[in-house]
């Protein structure tokens, strides 16, 4: 936003005189644009808003929605000025207040679309710079859910390539991520295509799909530009991981009608030696993927559930009778280590702090594992 250094003056001398009549949700609004436009300090902006609209004299510290809001601007401008402790201290009060102003609101009624948006911009602004990154992924997509994604205004085209690119490497790279389908058929993400990023939504369809072949074929053909990427390659054991327990879920999903796997079919399908299979399954039944037994003497498992999810796909066979199912909307939580390692931001538009999902920039610890290197 461009500079007004009159912004705070135009407040003080009129919009100051008429405040008390305003709505406090569109009073605090006021306050928080005349803050981005009147100092790019961060400094003078918060105080301001302390000053202006969190005073609990002020008409819009009495209001929990427009308390929201300010507490939400305040968190990002804390943020900005390199205290993270003080920001996360300004997002929980707007939680608590927002829990607060909905019960009050009562069933059925919601509160204008902008307060909720606010307070998860700010805590995904948050959790980019602190990590971990599945906490940004949450609270990015809670944010894309209470805005016009397709209204330029609300969000313009570099912000929402933002967001996209933001998005996909949080679910690459975020530990509880096992859902790719939401993220696949979401209209921001899908921005990515036709972009220099276009190989990132291709990675996320592959991660959906669980296709190994694919996966690797796009670390083949884009290695250069994501081994350049210190998030990516700080994370390339763990990533190569989570697409080989969504290679296996999806087997296993394709293949309930038919109850069996044999250790070869898995080991074809998820590109890993017999010897490995074994730990694999035993790995995603403890993570409540798939549910089965395992013949360690005929190398063979027998599948009794596989956890849903949403996928790229609308629908498959299941149980062995030919039933057409559409598939249901259900999240996977698979709690698998990060391996060690640090790395920076994965491209320019990164501008939030000094870190990216917790890790500091300029370092680049590489795996073992490197993506289109074999």
């Amino acid at each position: 936003l461009p500079v007004l250094p009159n912004a705070l003056e135009l407040h003080t001398s009129f919009t100051s005189d008429f405040q008390d009549k305003l709505n406090p949700i569109t009073l605090a609004q006021t306050l928080i644009a005349t803050a981005r436009l009147s100092t790019p300090s961060a400094p003078a902006a918060l105080a301001f808003l302390n000053a202006a609209g969190l005073d609990p004299a002020r008409p819009t510290a009495k209001s929990l929605p427009a308390k929201v809001l300010l507490l939400a601007e305040r968190s990002r401008l804390e943020l900005r000025n390199d205290d993270p402790a003080a920001a996360k201290a300004s997002i929980e009060a707007a939680e608590a207040d927002l829990a607060a102003a909905e019960a009050a609101a009562g069933a059925g009624v919601s509160l204008r679309a902008a307060v909720p948006a606010a307070l998860h911009m700010a805590a995904a602004e948050y959790y980019k710079v602190v990590g971990p990154a599945k906490e940004f992924y949450r609270e990015a997509l809670a944010f894309l859910g209470f805005v016009d994604v397709g209204d330029e205004a609300t969000l313009g085209g570099e912000e929402r390539l933002q967001w996209a690119f933001d998005l996909s490497v949080a679910a690459v790279v975020g530990e509880d991520i096992y859902n790719f389908g939401e993220l696949r058929a979401n209209p921001v993400c899908k921005g990515l295509e036709g972009t220099e990023h276009a190989w990132l939504f291709k990675l996320i369809m592959a991660f959906d799909d669980g296709d190994l072949e694919a996966f690797d074929a796009i670390c083949a053909e884009n290695a250069v530009v994501m081994n350049s990427q210190p998030v990516l390659t700080a994370h390339a054991d763990f990533i190569r991981q989570k697409v080989t327990i969504l290679a296996l879920a999806d087997l296993a999903f394709k293949t309930v009608k038919d109850r069996t796997l044999t250790y070869q079919e898995i080991a074809a399908r998820c590109r890993l030696p017999t010897q490995e299979i074994e730990y694999l399954l035993m790995r995603a039944m403890s993570l409540g993927l798939i549910e089965g037994m395992i013949d360690n003497v005929e190398e063979t498992v027998t599948i009794k559930r596989v956890k849903p999810r949403v996928i790229g796909r609308c629908a498959a066979e299941l149980n062995g009778v030919g039933l057409v199912v559409v598939l249901i909307k259900a999240l996977v939580f698979l709690p698998i280590q990060r391996p060690a390692g640090n790395g920076g931001p994965p491209h320019e538009l990164v501008q939030l702090g000094g870190r990216y999902f917790g890790l500091p920039r300029g370092r680049n610890e590489h795996s073992r594992y490197k993506l289109g290197v074999h």
